[in-house]
């Protein structure tokens, strides 16, 4: 079967976009453990949980995925909790209809938080000690990421109405109430008692600055 047609084989019920620095790993971590409860572990695919890792960044990435699995094994995963692009073509585009969830952030900590996650263990300079044109050069570069994850070419108008369609939002700043919206919709749907946990969040990177 060609690529093509196998990656329609993949129709998720529900699919996580995670964007980076967006409290994502807290949110795969308990949703997995969530839906542990009402799929079976071969009907879920979280990087953390695989032997894979991998992510659906780009269509090399998510190419590699779909050639790692079978037919059969593409048609159960019926959970996916990752980093994939809303609507993305030769992607998620095809998905088929599911439930959506996404998870954002104030765009200036999210910036920060990329920096000093990513760059700053490289360069060993704080974003707060960059010179302005190294900083406009930066946020010009990197600033966009939600908006990015949000529409196939980084377009506002079409990200905001891409919210519109998602099912689940969240804000960073309460991971604890997009968990309830989710788990309380899939708790009801499937007839269980209420799902309670109050997901604690740490921010485990050492290079954390905050700079107003």
């Amino acid at each position: 079967m060609k690529f093509e047609e196998k990656r329609l084989l993949l129709k998720p019920d529900f699919c996580f976009y995670h964007v980076p620095k967006c409290g994502g790993s807290t949110i795969r971590a308990t949703l997995h453990n969530f839906f542990s409860k009402i799929y079976k572990k071969y009907e879920m695919y979280c990087p953390e949980k695989s032997s894979l890792k991998l992510n659906f960044f780009c269509k090399e990435s998510f190419g590699e995925f779909v050639d790692s699995k079978t037919e059969e094994q593409l048609s159960q995963i019926k959970i996916l909790l990752c980093h994939v692009k809303y609507d993305s073509p030769n992607i998620s585009d095809k998905f088929g209809e599911h439930k959506s969830s996404i998870i954002l952030r104030n765009p200036t900590s999210r910036l920060i938080s990329h920096y000093e996650f990513f760059d700053y263990p490289k360069t060993k300079v704080h974003m707060n000690e960059l010179s302005n044109n190294q900083l406009e050069e930066y946020c010009i570069r990197m600033s966009s990421a939600m908006t990015n994850y949000l529409s196939d070419k980084n377009d506002f108008s079409e990200a905001l109405n891409n919210i519109r369609k998602i099912d689940f939002v969240g804000d960073v700043s309460n991971i604890d109430d997009f968990i309830k919206q989710v788990t309380k919709f899939y708790c009801e749907k499937f007839d269980m008692g209420s799902y309670e946990e109050n997901v604690i969040t740490r921010n485990t990177n050492e290079n954390k600055i905050i700079d107003e």
